[in-house]
């Protein structure tokens, strides 16, 4: 869904309002949900879920393309947590995801990064059928 769409699906519910006022009102949201987030405080709807927001350090990474060593400077990341009562709608044992399960803590970039020690290519790697 996007933002056009939501504001069709509000303006449908409320009935004799115009698309320009209720997408007046959905930006109103989504910039008092930011502001929040840039203020460090974090923004919970019940029986949706919770935004809030974390400082992560500066870390050496690898761009997986080309194995070349890189900084990742620090930087403040947005993370949301669904409510239980969200994730029930998505399934009826309440969990949001029969693949995977994540924690409040998981973090891509930190649990799924390779380490640059942990990952080492000879040049036969490199190597074509044009050497």
């Amino acid at each position: 869904m996007i933002k056009n769409q939501l504001i069709e699906a509000v303006r449908n519910r409320l009935g004799a309002v115009s698309s320009r006022e209720v997408g007046a009102y959905v930006q109103f949201v989504f910039e008092a949900i930011s502001d929040a987030l840039k203020d460090g405080d974090s923004v919970k709807i019940t029986n949706f879920g919770v935004w809030s927001t974390r400082d992560k350090k500066a870390r050496m990474g690898r761009n997986p393309k080309t194995c070349i060593a890189a900084e990742i400077p620090a930087r403040r990341v947005v993370k949301f947590r669904m409510s239980k009562v969200l994730a029930g709608r998505f399934n009826a044992d309440g969990s949001a995801c029969d693949v995977l399960e994540l924690d409040e803590d998981f973090d891509m970039d930190d649990d799924l990064a390779v380490a640059e020690d942990d990952f080492e290519l000879d040049e036969e790697d490199y190597a074509t059928d044009e050497d």
